[in-house]
């Protein structure tokens, strides 16, 4: 089975190693990249096309939702998780309309991060844990 590519992009350099050493892992990913800022995660998603970018929201020289945008306007399929301190649900509700699949806050455990990528890999949401209340709010106004 050919493994599934990702890349990640955190302006935290312990953030990322961290990443990395969750991700390396799970036997059916391979990180293709580890960026440091917006610029660096839009050229890399341009030149690599990985299934999955694990972003951070707040990062130098490009945020999150510009990566995001200016992916979308190239045409290309990379599919979004978000990882961030972010818990207002501003951020989550402009982070679901700009279609991220997968919305994670950093004090997440390791298999939370996991299942949000195995479900994001399968074509699924994953919106957890405190996400979640904002998500069924909003579908029972």
């Amino acid at each position: 089975m050919k493994k599934k590519r990702i890349i990640i992009a955190d302006d935290h350099p312990i953030v990322r190693a961290g990443l990395l050493k969750v991700l390396q892992a799970i036997n059916s990913i391979e990180v293709v990249d580890t960026c440091k800022d917006g610029i660096d995660a839009l050229n890399s998603i341009r030149t690599m096309n990985p299934d999955v970018a694990i972003l951070d929201l707040a990062m130098p020289g490009m945020n999150g939702f510009e990566v995001i945008r200016n992916v979308r306007d190239l045409g290309l399929k990379t599919d979004f998780i978000v990882l961030t301190m972010y818990t207002e649900e501003e951020y989550f509700q402009a982070a679901v309309d700009e279609g991220v699949k997968g919305y994670l806050l950093k004090d997440n455990t390791n298999q939370e991060l996991k299942s949000c990528i195995e479900a994001v890999l399968e074509g699924k949401e994953y919106f957890k844990p405190l996400i979640n209340q904002h998500k069924s709010r909003e579908h029972c106004e």
